[in-house]
């Protein structure tokens, strides 16, 4: 399913939405925003986080409802801990999106001030973040049905199958919010990429078997990708036997498929090739194997390779 969670990017004095996120470093160290954010709210933000013993460490979160003075009526402080690396990033994008969803927001914003970051390398940290917080937003869910409710509101009567809306869009605010989108902008495609294969493992086996497979993967020419897809009648004529063998043990024909890009900046780059095994079923051992689980067993589809240059 693809992302639909919309990020945008905004400069750091850009005003607070209803759900804001303040990162916090070691000690509940504030960046500059953060600082006169905490001014503004009588300190309310260091004072809350003191009463709870909020120190700031990584991913850690504190909530704090309706701060005086502030737009804001609900402020996160979010710990970044001693490191701030790119998967740090990442990791602490995805833990502000789970704290932001915990309860119903529509819009949200975070103020992205990392320790230590200035210029460039502020922007690739509000990069990497705005990334962990799109990968945490997927959800497999085409297969998903709600009860119908009869509250307007969208409380879901304690059954939890209420119409709760989803966070829709969350602004990253930063220094240089331009140059940040535009680090941003390869991250997305990434994380686009993440989520197509995340599809194809959750899907059920009996919706996607070899053949449903090589046609999603044909779907991807769509990015440029040369792809092609070898049925079993041209994998017989290049004699590849031992994929064949094992194919012969399901109702579904196999399939290879090969898929090519020709991005590289130099013509003199050399090819880098991916040999992958697409995901559908595998029966192999399931008479020994205990029924718990058993639904989830994940196996060969055939083959799938992949050159790049």
């Amino acid at each position: 399913m693809p992302l639909s969670l919309d990020v945008k990017f905004a400069p750091l004095s850009a005003p607070l939405q209803a759900t804001t996120v303040v990162l916090c470093g070691p000690e509940m160290k504030l960046g500059a925003t953060g600082q006169v954010l905490d001014e503004q709210a009588a300190h309310t933000l260091t004072k809350a986080a003191s009463a709870a013993d909020f120190t700031g460490r990584s991913k850690a979160s504190l909530e704090i409802l309706a701060p005086p003075k502030l737009a804001a009526k609900r402020i996160i402080l979010m710990g970044y801990g001693h490191s701030s690396s790119d998967q740090d990033c990442l990791n602490i994008g995805g833990a502000a999106f789970a704290a932001i969803t915990a309860r119903k927001s529509v819009t949200a914003c975070v103020v992205a001030e990392f320790d230590g970051h200035s210029g460039h390398a502020a922007s690739v940290a509000a990069a990497d973040l705005a990334m962990g917080a799109l990968l945490r937003s997927y959800e497999f869910k085409i297969y998903r049905t709600t009860r119908p409710t009869d509250d307007a509101n969208g409380s879901d009567n304690g059954n939890g199958n209420g119409a709760k809306k989803n966070l829709e869009t969350l602004i990253i605010h930063t220094a240089k919010p331009d140059q940040a989108a535009e680090i941003f902008a390869a991250r997305r495609a990434v994380a686009e990429g993440v989520a197509f294969a995340r599809d194809l493992v959750n899907e059920p086996p009996n919706v996607l078997g070899p053949v449903e497979f090589a046609e999603r993967v044909r779907e991807l020419t769509r990015t440029d990708l040369e792809v092609e897809i070898l049925d079993v009648e041209q994998m017989t004529e290049l004699k590849m036997g031992a994929l064949l063998g094992v194919a012969q043990g399901s109702a579904k024909p196999a399939r290879i498929a090969i898929m090519q890009w020709h991005g590289a900046k130099s013509k003199r780059a050399k090819p880098l090739c991916f040999v992958g095994k697409g995901v559908t079923f595998d029966t192999g051992g399931i008479s020994i194997k205990p029924g718990g689980g058993m639904e989830d067993m994940k196996g060969d589809m055939g083959g799938a390779a992949c050159v790049a240059g």
